[in-house]
């Protein structure tokens, strides 16, 4: 990450944006192995939250999830209408952790409006070019980060991995 990105991350990062992401959960929404809820987010003070933030400013300067966040308390929900729950993809496992979910969500904001929001080159997956035939391109969103990172999207040796963000 350069120094104008780390910039505008930090720039980004504020006390509202982080009460707003708090404010998004549901209060009572279970809780991971550091048995705090939501509701204990919603209702902390500027103080304490600015020292929260600055945990997650300090994680996403170093590219860095300190060991305690990815910690999870895993629950396995039954699938409905399985004929067989004797196998693991009869469930469907809900994670929590909600620091983790917290720094996850002002993320997703920040990539939603600063990142996705910029035009793109190729708005489709699938373009043809100069007549040839229709051939696979990187995405949008992987074309963006691959550019900014300096490499080329059009490689082959070119790989990204996806995140899920709720």
């Amino acid at each position: 990450m350069n120094s104008d990105q780390s910039e505008e991350i930090l720039q980004y990062l504020q006390i509202w944006r982080v009460k707003a992401a708090a404010a998004s959960f549901q209060p009572m929404k279970a809780s991971g192995p550091d048995d705090l809820k939501p509701v204990a987010l919603q209702h902390i003070g500027d103080e304490a939250l600015a020292k929260i933030m600055n945990f997650v400013k300090r994680s996403m300067m170093s590219s860095f999830i300190p060991k305690r966040w990815r910690q999870m308390k895993v629950v396995f929900i039954p699938k409905l209408g399985k004929d067989n729950y004797s196998v693991p993809k009869a469930y469907r496992p809900i994670t929590s952790n909600f620091l983790l979910k917290l720094m996850e969500r002002v993320i997703n904001w920040f990539l939603s409006e600063r990142v996705i929001a910029l035009p793109l080159p190729n708005q489709h997956v699938y373009t043809r070019e100069c007549g040839q035939r229709r051939r696979s391109r990187p995405s949008p969103i992987l074309w963006k980060v691959l550019s900014t990172e300096g490499k080329n999207p059009s490689s082959s040796a070119s790989t990204a991995q996806g995140l899920s963000i709720e």
